[in-house]
């Protein structure tokens, strides 16, 4: 099978570009589904594979030519003889869970780390079948909507999950409309916290976008400048929480932010994360620790069950992602990845076309 694709070849040591040409990639098996992606999505695996770190994928997959794109919806064109989830024409999630361990959860990436697979950017593409989930055929949500959530909002519904859960050890009878949850700037942070405001919960965000501060406080989601002080960062979080600091911290930015996270996570608290495009070290003080009983919970994208379960939320509960409206050509992929590294983008939302609807 022959298609057209942007193809990340290696640049230098540092650095890997973006080619527009033929692609190759073997039929569809039985347990196969041939596909065309239609909206993608850009994420924080596209810096990642640019910039060659935190790992080199190229070496990762022994492979010199790479098709990129974890996230997006796609159009299903045919289906191998053992599929039974979809048909052709379903419109589903691009689901990156390509190599999960025995209980379901994820270890690589399709259209990042899998070897072999082939991503969004590319006008025609091969799944398995457990990586595309069919959205609801009479959805309240735009397409657009669709490919902003299959990463991002999935994402988030896992991580929820494990810290509500994991706060719930020790704090099992705090009600909801009683804990405070926050998080600092970003897509999958905005997702987390949106979620847990609709749930009840006492929300708020620090971010440096006004655009992005004022989406959160239309969406009941409070609102701190991270471009202060940090120590008025701290005063208008204790302040904001009534003196008791966050029950659950959404962290996806690491090192640098992590001191002021500590100092704002209430006793019992929660430390939840996602991420690590940068400051994967933390300076961990073990006794602080302790004495505070927090727990700290690390999650990666999700089992396929969370897929479904967050896709059955966002339609009964309006858990919906902000989209305004722009989406890229195909034919500008490789500048809009480079706003997106070099933080040029306004929004945590970055579509683009591959092929028409």
């Amino acid at each position: 099978m022959k298609t057209e694709a942007w193809v990340l070849k290696e640049k230098d040591e540092a650095s890997a570009e973006f080619v527009y040409e033929e692609f190759e990639f073997s039929d569809i098996q039985s347990d196969e589904v041939l596909a065309e992606p239609l909206i993608g999505s850009v994420e924080g695996n596209y810096v990642h594979a640019v910039e060659k770190k935190p790992e080199n994928i190229f070496a990762a997959r022994g492979e010199d030519r790479i098709v990129l794109g974890n996230a997006g919806i796609v159009r299903i064109k045919e289906t191998g003889s053992d599929v039974k989830n979809v048909v052709p024409g379903d419109i589903c999630i691009l689901f990156g869970n390509a190599k999960p361990d025995k209980y379901g959860y994820p270890i690589k990436v399709t259209g990042y780390d899998q070897p072999g697979s082939v991503g969004m950017l590319a006008k025609t593409i091969k799944l398995t079948s457990h990586e595309v989930i069919p959205i609801p055929k009479d959805t309240k949500l735009t397409y657009e909507q669709w490919a902003m959530f299959s990463l991002k909002f999935v994402t988030a519904w896992s991580n929820w999950k494990s810290a509500l859960k994991a706060f719930r050890i020790q704090m099992e009878d705090m009600p909801l409309e009683e804990m405070n949850v926050w998080g600092w700037g970003g897509g999958v942070s905005y997702a987390e916290l949106r979620l847990a405001s609709i749930l009840g919960c006492r929300t708020g965000m620090i971010l440096g976008s006004s655009d992005m501060q004022e989406l959160c406080r239309k969406n009941g989601i409070a609102a701190v400048d991270r471009n202060m002080p940090q120590s008025s960062i701290i005063e208008e979080v204790m302040k904001l929480t009534g003196g008791e600091g966050v029950s659950v911290f959404i962290d996806n930015i690491g090192k640098a932010t992590y001191n002021t996270t500590m100092r704002l996570l209430s006793r019992q608290g929660v430390l939840a994360t996602c991420g690590w495009r940068s400051g994967g070290m933390y300076p961990v003080i073990r006794q602080n620790e302790c004495i505070n009983r927090h727990i700290h919970v690390f999650t990666h994208y999700a089992p396929v069950r969370d897929g479904i379960e967050a896709i059955d939320f966002a339609e009964k509960h309006d858990w919906i992602p902000p989209y305004d409206g722009e989406v890229c050509s195909f034919e500008k992929v490789p500048q809009l990845i480079e706003d997106v590294r070099l933080g040029r983008n306004r929004s945590y939302y970055s579509l683009f076309r591959i092929n028409e609807i």
